[in-house]
């Protein structure tokens, strides 16, 4: 593995990496290399990294911009009241999180995978690949909401015998995004074979506030317990005993994947393989380019997106030219609910 804008390579000869000093690469040759089992994270010389993109950071910044900023509020509401043998209870709550999603800002600049020693020697292969995102936008604001509420009742059949009746009922709102930022396919995804020459913009409903084709309205939790204490109501032994509905919100990672659709933000993977040569350069801006690859990739689909481009269209025109990965979701996504 190399990273050219951290300047970190992983060169698969060794399974015991060892580091070489920017000091002695400079001077180092493959046979140098080889004989000495130098193989592993290999710092580059600063000059070498100005062949690629002039970075001159270090390797997590392939990682970054990453995380969120997240401002959380809610308002509750609770009520109780007891009389004689029975205790009536009800509560209500509002969760609102508005939730910066700074992902976006991940993989700009490139990841460069090679895989063999050879190819890092020739500055070309056939098996190595080039990765990179282009987001449009590095960043998203996103909204999620949270509705919830219950009604218990406990009532005191014995002095010793308590009987609770509750019944939960909550609603998770489906994540919404102020740039109507998400993207999902505009049809059911049964792993069928895909018509080349559908027409991207049709195949994709984009521009989309929510997140999700739709969610669960209410979700209802119905819930019983027993507590008995077996020497009477003065008694230290209490035996305790229930079951109900569980429910779990929707992890919030799914809606960043709604938003990690293209054309909202596109990811190309290229390798050597795909291209007409056969073989992929490593360095930008010369012939068979991974680098360029890539970025051709990125200008092709956004230019021919609204035009109504399709697959076979951009492959015909963009030598190389890999289509974008898309996560897919329900038609309806509905919370884990579970017994217990």
């Amino acid at each position: 593995m190399f990273d050219y804008e951290g300047a970190r390579v992983v060169l698969p000869t060794s399974p015991q990496p060892t580091l070489i000093p920017s000091s002695q690469f400079q001077n180092a040759t493959l046979a140098h290399l080889l004989s000495n089992g130098q193989s592993g994270e290999i710092p580059f010389h600063q000059q070498l990294l100005k062949v690629f993109n002039g970075a001159t950071v270090g390797g997590a910044s392939w990682d970054f911009s990453q995380g969120r900023r997240v401002w959380q509020y809610q308002i509750l509401d609770d009520f109780s009241k007891v009389r004689a043998r029975i205790h009536f209870a009800r509560d209500s709550v509002w969760l609102h999180d508005n939730v910066t999603e700074l992902g976006f800002g991940e993989e700009l600049n490139g990841w460069l995978t090679i895989n063999s020693l050879m190819d890092f020697y020739n500055g070309s292969g056939a098996d190595s690949t080039f990765a990179q995102r282009f987001p449009s936008a590095t960043e998203q604001p996103f909204r999620c909401n949270t509705f919830g509420g219950y009604v218990a009742d406990d009532w005191k059949a014995r002095q010793n015998l308590t009987i609770s009746l509750n019944l939960r009922l909550e609603s998770y709102a489906n994540p919404t995004c102020d740039h109507n930022c998400f993207a999902r396919l505009s049809y059911v995804f049964t792993g069928a074979p895909e018509n080349v020459d559908q027409p991207y913009n049709q195949a994709i409903s984009f521009n989309q506030h929510d997140a999700y084709p739709n969610t669960q309205a209410i979700v209802w939790e119905p819930r019983v317990g027993i507590a008995w204490s077996p020497g009477g109501s003065n008694s230290k032994t209490v035996i305790r005993t229930g079951a109900g509905i569980f429910a779990d919100e929707i992890a919030g990672q799914y809606a960043q994947y709604a938003a990690f659709n293209a054309p909202e933000l596109l990811g190309f993977t290229v390798s050597g393989a795909t291209l007409p040569s056969g073989v992929g350069a490593f360095a930008p801006g010369v012939a068979g380019s991974l680098v360029t690859a890539a970025s051709n990739a990125n200008w092709a689909f956004r230019n021919g997106f609204a035009s109504g481009a399709t697959l076979a269209s951009l492959m015909a025109s963009t030598p190389g030219f890999v289509p974008p990965n898309m996560f897919n979701f329900p038609s309806n996504f509905l919370q884990p609910t579970y017994c217990k």
